[in-house]
């Protein structure tokens, strides 16, 4: 059910035209051979200097790019199409030569090498893509081009991986870094020509550090005091920033003084339990009112 192989074959002819008597199958199987030969003849100029030393398999076999090239007629690979109706041609005949497998390794080989590089040189490269374009990449037949840009791809990704886990603790870190560490970090993650996806939110928070810190400096150094309620508000808005805003610490004092006043005059004004706020209490009213919030019942 298979096809011969071409030295099975090349050595049943060779043993065979000798014999002075005629064989009727002999034809056939010269036929046969005489189109695999053809094939690989053809195959040969396609791969192969002339005058090479190199065998056509040994050519076909895993090399580096170089060694490749200066096998080639016009020192480069043939293109895909090239290879592809070659491969078609060798398939079609009537014998299993192994140039054929090998054919389709440079070609599998040659596609995953060229988009590998495309992809590999694109700016909008992301760690998915990497991944998947690796994964291709390990299902390959071993050759030292594709090790050499598997390694290329693989330290790429590293880089990413190792850039974003620091990023992300980065964030978390308490007391958080100050701005000029995520811009040094930013920094480095843009030598790495990998989208990282944390880096839009460091991005994000310098942004929002820099507009905290504005609005913080217009609030500590107006001529009047901050409405309580505003530094509080401004309060709120600064803390959940993962970046070291130097002025909090400031403002928090001063919130916390106003916090600890308004405390005491709470507990001085107001029974436990009590439902009205501190401010409803000490606004202009009766002074039944007044009396009947106050713990002793009198102001």
């Amino acid at each position: 059910d298979r096809h011969p192989h071409f030295e099975a074959l090349k050595a049943v002819l060779s043993s065979g035209r000798p014999i002075p008597v005629k064989l009727d199958v002999l034809a056939q199987l010269e036929s046969r051979y005489s189109a695999a030969r053809a094939w690989i003849d053809r195959t040969s100029r396609t791969f192969l200097k002339k005058n090479c030393t190199s065998s056509l398999l040994e050519v076909l076999l895993p090399c580096t790019r170089h060694a490749f090239a200066s096998a080639t007629p016009s020192n480069a690979s043939p293109s895909s199409a090239r290879l592809e109706g070659l491969i078609r041609a060798g398939e079609e005949l009537p014998v299993d030569v192994p140039q054929l497998a090998q054919l389709k390794n440079v070609l599998q080989q040659s596609k995953w090498v060229s988009e590998a590089e495309a992809k590999l040189s694109l700016e909008v490269l992301n760690v998915e893509m990497l991944k998947s374009l690796l994964k291709q990449g390990s299902y390959l037949p071993p050759s030292k081009v594709v090790e050499a840009v598997t390694t290329k791809g693989r330290s790429l990704l590293n880089a990413a991986l190792e850039w974003e886990q620091k990023a992300k603790v980065a964030l978390k870190q308490k007391p958080p870094h100050p701005p000029q560490f995520f811009e040094k970090l930013l920094e480095a993650g843009r030598g790495i020509s990998v989208q990282l996806p944390t880096a839009q939110t460091i991005s994000h928070c310098l942004d929002r550090a820099n507009k905290w810190n504005q609005e913080a400096l217009h609030v500590q150094n107006s001529d009047r005091h901050p409405h309580f309620e505003a530094l509080k508000a401004v309060l709120s808005s600064g803390r959940p920033i993962p970046v070291k805003l130097d002025v909090l610490a400031q403002l928090e004092s001063r919130y916390s003084a106003a916090r600890a006043w308004i405390d005491r005059t709470s507990r001085t004004f107001l029974k436990k339990n009590c439902t009205s706020s501190l401010l409803e209490v000490l606004l202009p009213c009766t002074r039944h009112a007044f009396a009947s919030a106050t713990p002793s019942n009198a102001s």
